[in-house]
């Protein structure tokens, strides 16, 4: 049995992300602006105007409750706040392929549930949301936390010139699907 719930600001902060995230509580939210961002796109061709995203990454780790602990159907519940961006969870898992001698050294990560506000209302309140899965071509995929890792990813996104709040979000939660 896994349940994981975490606040925003219990996260690692990828390192080249480090300025553009502040946290205030439990909330994790992306920095208006461009603390750290790169210089704007410069486009080949006049007519063409790209505006990239301003993007920062948190990681969350994911552990079982008990050795050998199996699960299939999960929900990811987050508490957010889109405003004028985007939030992206996913919930990726890495063999560890322990005495493994002839691994040739790649690493292997496969997404099984994504959580995007693109799929809900945007809002600049917070509200709670859920998304149940595995996701793919193996949606009774059971975590197995004696031969794999796994963590949760949240990507928060502005466009590079934002005009309105940047996303933020409180709380994630991990557990076993339930019908409501």
């Amino acid at each position: 049995m896994i349940t994981m719930y975490s606040v925003g600001s219990t996260g690692t902060v990828d390192p080249a992300d480090a300025g553009k995230v502040t946290f205030a509580g439990s909330v994790a939210q992306l920095v208006l602006g461009r603390v750290g961002g790169s210089d704007p796109a410069q486009a080949d061709n006049p007519d063409v105007i790209f505006v990239p995203d301003f993007s920062a990454t948190i990681r969350y780790d994911v552990t079982a409750e008990s050795d050998g602990a199996e699960l299939g159907a999960l929900m990811l519940v987050m508490r957010f706040s889109t405003g004028n961006g985007r939030i992206v969870a996913t919930l990726t898992e890495v063999p560890t392929l322990l005495f493994v001698f002839d691994d040739p050294g790649t690493v292997t990560e496969t997404a099984l549930l994504r959580f995007d506000t693109n799929e809900f209302d945007q809002s600049y309140d917070f509200q709670t949301k859920l998304v149940g899965g595995p996701d793919g071509p193996t949606p009774d995929h059971v975590l197995d936390f004696t031969n794999n890792a796994y963590y949760i990813s949240v990507v928060l996104t502005l466009p590079e010139f934002p005009t309105g709040e940047p996303p933020a979000f409180s709380a994630i939660q991990l557990a076993p699907w339930r019908q409501f």
